[in-house]
């Protein structure tokens, strides 16, 4: 089994939200998104996946929340704009957005910061 490993940031703002009000001041963070993917094997070229397409695929899912206010952002559906919220965003787009390939997107974690993350997967998680 392989595993990859893939992170970008972005820069955007939020405020957490409680049934719908703001429940903190909006406030802006440096986000890192760290992909994770699985494979049973390897191509040719001794890739489980070409880290070109996997960055592609991320970089087109977190664009529309590149200097965005994410308590506004569309793509949430209202919900609170958490790192939570943000990793299973990204995990299920990623997924579509990298549909049927030798790998699968096994978790996708969101960073505030160099000390605070989230986590998204849904099975059990790799060691």
């Amino acid at each position: 089994m392989f595993e990859i490993a893939i992170k970008h940031a972005f820069t955007a703002s939020h405020a957490l939200t409680s049934n719908g009000k703001a429940i903190e001041e909006p406030h802006e963070h440096r986000f890192e998104c760290e992909a994770r993917l699985e494979s049973d094997g390897v191509s040719a070229s001794g890739m489980a996946i070409d880290f070109r397409s996997v960055d592609e695929a991320i970089s087109r899912v977190i664009a529309p929340l590149r200097d965005a206010n994410l308590h506004e952002a569309p793509m949430l559906e209202g919900a609170s704009p958490s790192a939570e919220n943000l990793a299973q965003f990204i995990y299920s787009r990623l997924t579509q957005e990298l549909g049927e390939c030798n790998s699968k997107v096994t978790r996708v974690a969101v960073w505030e910061d160099p000390d605070h993350c989230a986590t998204y997967y849904e099975n059990s998680p790799p060691l």
